[in-house]
């Protein structure tokens, strides 16, 4: 058993992002979540320790129409195209105060959260949303396509 802290990372397609885990890796233990089912059920079990856990990492597009699985059936997504801005936003943070969401919340409205999205332009988009309560956005580029400074980005949330 490790004494390191953890990352939870909401990644649909981890394998497209192999450099992001080998990054995380380096100070921290990984806990990939590919989907909100396993995520719930990560977040849920850290809720009684949360100073286990450094972060949270979320991927924004996530192809769910809404966050049934995180019990917010209510919360649409845009056909996935800002699930995680709705994870963060009405499940981490519970900005509209959902009272199946108080016990995640709670524990956990100091832990820092990145979201991660692939399109350019999000950043302006939410930007009511990052620097509010240890949450930042970067947008990702897959390595097999553009090697971007992003990566630095990312090391600098790391190294917090």
């Amino acid at each position: 058993m490790t004494d390191r802290k953890k990352i939870i990372w909401l990644e649909d397609k981890p394998e497209d992002y192999g450099d992001i885990k080998a990054r995380i890796s380096r100070r921290f233990d990984v806990i990939e979540c590919i989907d909100l089912d396993e995520f719930r059920v990560q977040v849920e079990g850290y809720r009684t320790a949360p100073n286990e856990i450094a972060g949270f990492i979320v991927d924004v597009m996530i192809k769910v129409d809404d966050l049934t699985q995180l019990g917010l059936p209510d919360v649409l997504t845009r056909k996935g195209t800002d699930t995680g801005v709705k994870v963060v936003a009405e499940y981490l943070r519970n900005f509209s105060q959902h009272d199946e969401c108080k016990h995640i919340s709670e524990p956990f409205a100091q832990t820092r959260i990145l979201m991660l999205s692939s399109l350019v332009g999000l950043k302006a988009k939410y930007s009511h949303l990052i620097r509010q309560q240890n949450i930042e956005m970067i947008t990702k580029y897959a390595p097999k396509y553009i090697q971007a400074d992003w990566l630095k980005d990312l090391d600098s949330w790391l190294n917090f």
